[in-house]
């Protein structure tokens, strides 16, 4: 049985990821916070002495490196996104594989054209830069140490748990909190933008295809090769919910920076797996409202950039 290592292991991905490898794998999971479990470890791994102690009690046979954010100033994704991937990978054996999650940001703009793997990282956003610069480090240690590394970029995550802090989790929040209320303005950013959207549940399956795979390698889409764009998803969210809004535009919002269009190339990923996924803006609208019963998320003080990728 291989003992997996997933950072970030309390986030939403890295909780699905683990409930999906937890029936053929032994996992552990580590962040920051405290869970209870005998399997996760409380650390930080910004500290390089953290991420060895984590490797030592742990021995992972593969690990997943999930650890980041999205938000922040640059010094803080910097750290959350660079420094944890670089003591992480100085940390483990050389012989262990290392799956480094990173993100369709990395790429920046894009073109009429799918985004192939080997397309050029040229991101627009402090955060995309930190993800390419992660991405970056890891290749770079792990050529010197000789660690088997494969790197997945996933493109637009949609799912029923999404963060208030993402784009369209500040959007499905304020949805949700029209319902039923006489107040139905909701505050965005740039709506023309184009977008891969993907449900997490791919996004599992993907990445557990990947820790099966006994020779994984080099780096993998995660996307579905489908252009939406956000307005045409918001207004399927706002239908599934039943709200209609006025639609206010925050000129900080819309003012950010932010690629035209973020599209997938997704061949690799089926080729090598025989997986795929289809989307449409309804299906996106499905996969973020999830069940009936979920509970409302609380949308944050003031909406997130709604233009830049989510994942």
């Amino acid at each position: 049985m291989t003992r997996v290592l997933i950072t970030g292991g309390t986030g939403v991905l890295g909780r699905a990821l683990a409930r999906s490898l937890s029936r053929v794998h032994e996992v552990w999971t580590t962040s920051r916070r405290d869970t209870g479990d005998d399997r996760h470890v409380a650390a930080d791994l910004t500290a390089d002495d953290a991420a060895r102690a984590i490797v030592t009690r742990v021995q992972p046979n593969m690990v997943v490196h999930l650890a980041g954010t999205t938000r922040g100033s640059p010094p803080e994704l910097f750290d959350a996104n660079v420094v944890t991937t670089v003591n992480l990978l100085q940390a483990v054996d050389p012989s262990t594989p290392v799956i480094a999650v990173g993100s369709a940001a990395e790429y920046g703009p894009g073109t009429g054209d799918l985004i192939a793997e080997t397309a050029p990282l040229r991101p627009v956003s402090e955060y995309g830069r930190s993800k390419a610069a992660g991405s970056l480090a890891a290749t770079a240690i792990a050529r010197r140490r000789g660690i088997p590394l494969t790197i997945v970029r996933p493109f637009n995550v949609v799912g029923p748990e999404m963060p208030t802090t993402s784009p369209l989790g500040n959007i499905g929040a304020q949805l949700r909190a029209a319902q039923g209320t006489s107040t139905d303005r909701l505050r965005t950013g740039r709506l023309d933008v184009v977008r891969d959207f993907i449900p997490i549940g791919f996004v599992v399956e993907a990445l557990t295809a990947v820790v099966a795979d006994p020779q994984p390698d080099g780096v993998f889409n995660i996307c579905s090769g489908v252009g939406l764009r956000l307005r045409d998803v918001v207004e399927a969210l706002a239908g599934r919910l039943g709200v209609a809004p006025e639609i206010c535009v925050d000129p900080d919002l819309a003012a950010l920076p932010a690629a035209e269009r973020v599209v997938g190339d997704p061949a690799r990923l089926t080729t090598r797996y025989g997986i795929s996924v289809t989307t449409d803006p309804e299906r996106v609208a499905d996969a973020i409202v999830g069940t009936a019963q979920a509970p409302p998320a609380v949308p944050s003080a003031r909406p997130t950039d709604t233009t830049t990728e989510d994942r």
